[in-house]
């Protein structure tokens, strides 16, 4: 039975994030073997983050901005950023420099093939692969999968659907210096609608149509049309690249130990911020958490616990955006507006005294924020269901 030092069962952004991390750090010449059922050769999705603005320079980044905007039925508000940048990376320039750099790393494999089961042991675990068993003193499994999800009332489950063109108009309708966060002009509000748009020039953009709920509304092509047309002016854009997919929003715990020789990563390990959507920036925390956790210790389970009181609020806000996501457009529109954007940020990613939280939930809208805590009291209690 072939052994490898680590295997990693997916190719994404989780998978290569953390085959990088290992090999800028403690498995430098150790044996990887990075496996994923798709060939990874398409610009299949872009990823969206911020990060500090004197954070070290990436190649990858291909756009960058410094203003973001929340716009909605009445209001319009433009939020600069001092500290942060709100930055891009497409899915295909990190697959191929990702697959090129750990591809010229001594002792890393990258192999086409699926994955079965995974099965865990005392000195190693192993998994199959296109039929053959093969051994890992560690695995690392980023796919998601239904039995990962809650099966409980006492949890909440939302799709969290997006569709995205990107596009070239025939004149110079885009601001590129302001990345438009959240745009919630003429939409369903009721099915938690809304769009978002990252300007790459006056004239080329990504344009996406984001919503939070089961089941689908559909025609999210036919809404991207319109909204082009209706708010940018544009009727014929040039279609450059599509891109689709759908991630959970959920308050559920994900396992990250799933044995004592396996791990789940990304999405599947609970990476993704439920009340954000956002987790490419989580994800490669998390990496370089766990070559930490592999140099100090032996083993990858010594990374950071989540914050409860974070957990908390995003469990809050997921039970406004199940019962009250007409509320939505509000909710964005006194969080941008009542603090500085780069505060707003730096509560998304958990880096805010308590006291900075506080000042950001005062001045949401009280009333349901009470109610949806009260319900998730209750749905944690068993007396009520989550949906």
């Amino acid at each position: 039975m072939a052994c490898h030092d680590v295997i990693i069962a997916g190719a994404g952004a989780a998978g290569l994030c953390l085959g990088l991390a290992l090999i800028r750090g403690p498995l430098r010449g150790a044996s990887i073997l990075i496996v994923d059922h798709a060939a990874k050769d398409r610009d299949d999705r872009t990823f969206a983050f911020w990060e500090p603005a004197d954070a070290p320079a990436d190649p990858l980044v291909s756009r960058e901005w410094s203003q973001l905007q929340v716009i909605g039925d009445g209001f319009d508000h433009l939020a600069p950023l001092r500290t942060h940048r709100y930055r891009m990376i497409r899915a295909i320039d990190l697959y191929r420099a990702a697959r090129a750099e750990l591809g010229a790393c001594p002792g890393v494999e990258l192999r086409r093939a699926e994955v079965g089961a995974i099965v865990d042991g005392g000195h190693a675990a192993s998994a199959e692969i296109d039929g053959e068993r093969v051994e890992g003193r560690f695995i690392f499994d980023s796919r998601m999968s239904a039995d990962r999800l809650p099966r409980t009332r006492r949890r909440v489950l939302l799709a969290q659907r997006f569709v995205g063109w990107e596009v070239e108009a025939p004149a110079p309708v885009f601001r590129p210096e302001v990345a438009t966060l959240f745009d919630f002009r003429g939409s369903e509000r009721a099915r938690g609608e809304f769009f978002y748009v990252l300007p790459l020039s006056e004239r080329r953009a990504l344009v996406e149509r984001v919503e939070i709920g089961t089941p689908a509304l559909g025609d999210a092509e036919g809404r991207l049309a319109d909204r082009l047309a209706r708010y940018h002016g544009v009727d014929a854009p040039v279609l450059l690249r599509r891109e689709a997919g759908e991630s959970p929003l959920t308050d559920h715990r994900f396992r990250r130990r799933l044995g004592q020789r396996v791990m789940a990563i990304g999405i599947a390990g609970g990476r993704l911020k439920p009340s954000s959507g956002y987790a490419f920036a989580r994800i490669r925390a998390d990496a370089a958490a766990i070559a930490g956790s592999l140099a100090r210790l032996g083993h990858p389970f010594g990374v950071p616990r989540e914050s409860p009181r974070y957990r908390l609020l995003d469990a809050v806000l997921l039970q406004v955006m199940r019962r009250r996501p007409e509320l939505l457009p509000d909710v964005f529109r006194d969080m941008f507006s009542g603090s500085p954007g780069d505060r707003v940020l730096a509560f998304l990613d958990e880096e805010t005294p308590f006291e900075e939280r506080l000042a950001l939930f005062r001045g949401l809208p009280k009333g349901p924020f009470a109610a949806a805590f009260g319900r998730l009291v209750l749905t944690r209690l068993g007396l009520a269901p989550a949906a």
